[in-house]
């Protein structure tokens, strides 16, 4: 996965300033591998917690290595379904 943030930066959407760059500082973030993804909603969650972090604010989500090696999605589904067997026994 990769990560940019301040791209938006590079060209401002008000037309009185046109294409001029606001500014030209972009991070670019290569993440290293984690274990393979087992569904493609392990995949979108990760991302948007991973690239979607670094998107937003420059710098990398505190439990990075949790996302990247699957605990924290584990931890999730452990959660979804502790939460379905309840609305079950309701």
């Amino acid at each position: 996965m990769m990560a940019l943030h301040g791209v938006n930066n590079l060209w401002h959407p008000d037309e009185s300033i046109g294409m001029t760059p606001l500014q030209r500082d972009v991070q670019v973030r290569a993440y290293p591998p984690g274990k393979p993804f087992e569904s493609s909603d392990e995949f979108v969650a990760v991302f948007k917690k991973v690239v979607g972090h670094f998107g937003a604010v420059g710098d990398d989500v505190v439990d990075l290595e949790q996302w990247l090696d699957g605990t924290r999605w584990s931890e999730i589904q452990a959660k979804q379904a502790e939460i379905e067997k309840l609305e079950q026994d309701l």
